[in-house]
């Protein structure tokens, strides 16, 4: 599975607190219902992602992963 194919995928953030520059550990299930822990850390620098919350992951760079707060709202999309 290419990672990659995690972009538009919900994470949830399970070790740490993340925050730009800080990049917390995340949990994102692949297609074949395989779990993936990945590097992440929000995308806007307002954001912190405790542990627990869910993550929308919207781009890559290198080896670590930018995502946006997955409300309920924007799930529904």
């Amino acid at each position: 599975v290419s990672s990659n194919s995690f972009i538009g995928r919900v994470a949830t953030i399970v070790l740490g607190s993340s925050a730009v520059g800080k990049p917390a550990q995340a949990k994102v299930r692949d297609q074949h219902g395989l779990d993936h822990y990945l590097m992440v850390e929000p995308d806007n620098k307002e954001d912190v992602f405790e542990q627990g919350s869910p993550v929308l992951l919207v781009r890559k760079s290198g080896i670590k992963f930018f995502g946006i707060a997955a409300t309920a709202e924007l799930l529904k999309k």
